[in-house]
């Protein structure tokens, strides 16, 4: 576990992409712009550049695709926020803590 200044590329590069790296070419990784500079076989969504009117069909697609399967992700973590804040205020001995995955991204 990283301490939680530390940027998420870093974190990537230094405890999973080294390990997908073999697998990429066969199974492209899908991820946020925050990703961006990772390297071969992970796609990030890409910006319209300047003076473009509109991106190609596939370029379109593929940033569709990463929208709606990263939308999926922070509607989990939401609910997940929401239950623990409910769990907290209705049982008095959770009051105070926070869960181990609250903990990791603090």
């Amino acid at each position: 576990m990283l301490p939680g200044n530390v940027h998420d590329l870093a974190a990537a590069r230094e405890n999973v992409l080294g390990v997908l790296r073999p697998f990429c070419d066969a199974m492209p990784v899908l991820a946020d712009p925050g990703y961006e500079g990772a390297g071969h076989g992970v796609h990030v969504p890409v910006k319209k550049p300047a003076g473009v009117k509109e991106l190609d069909i596939g370029t379109r697609a593929r940033n569709a695709l990463i929208r709606s399967v990263r939308c999926l992700g922070e509607r989990g973590f939401a609910l997940l926020t929401q239950r623990w804040k409910a769990l907290q205020h209705h049982h008095p001995d959770l009051r105070g803590h926070q869960p181990r995955w609250r903990r990791a991204w603090a």
